[in-house]
C-alpha cells in the first residue's frame, strides 16, 4: 500500500476522516485561515527577500587606490618592548618564575582535639535477633 508512495486512494481517506473530525460547517473557516496564513508568510518572506536584496545592494567599500581605509585602534597599556627594539633571544627569558617549595610547619597544621565528654558505651548487639522486637527483653 505505501510502497507506491501517495495515491489520489489515500488523498481521498485523508480527506474524509478530515471531514469527520472537524465537521462539514468547521472546514470553510479552516481553509479560509489558511489560505490568510499562507498569505501572511508568502509576505513576510518576499520582504526578508528585499531586505537582503538592499542591504547587499549598496556597498559599504570605496575603491580608495589600492590602499585600505585608515582605521583608529584603542589604545592599550604596553606590555611589549616598543616598535624597532629587538626582541631578546628564545631561551633568555624563563616563561614562568620559579616555583618556590611552600614553608614546611615545625608543628601539625591542626592540634589534636580533646573529647568534652566520654564516648558512650556501644551495646553488646547493636541490632535485636531477627524476630525478636527491642522492646522485649
Amino acid at each position: 500500500m505505501l510502497r507506491n508512495g501517495l495515491q489520489p486512494s489515500h488523498i481521498i481517506i485523508l480527506l474524509l476522516v478530515i471531514l469527520l473530525i472537524f465537521g462539514a460547517s468547521k472546514l470553510p473557516e479552516i481553509a479560509g485561515s489558511i489560505g490568510k496564513s499562507l498569505k501572511v508568510f508568502k509576505k513576510e518572506v518576499k520582504e526578508l527577500r528585499e531586505d537582503d536584496d538592499s542591504s547587499a545592494a549598496p556597498s559599504s567599500y570605496t575603491a580608495t587606490g589600492g590602499q585600505p581605509p585608515q582605521t583608529t585602534y584603542p589604545t592599550y597599556p604596553q606590555s611589549a618592548p616598543p616598535a624597532g627594539a629587538p626582541y631578546p633571544p628564545p631561551g633568555a627569558t624563563a616563561p614562568y618564575p620559579p616555583v618556590q617549595d611552600p614553608p614546611q610547619a615545625a608543628q601539625e597544621p591542626y592540634p589534636p582535639q580533646q573529647v568534652p565528654y566520654p564516648p558512650q558505651q556501644a551495646p553488646q548487639q547493636p541490632y535485636p535477633p531477627q524476630g525478636q522486637s527491642p522492646l522485649q527483653p
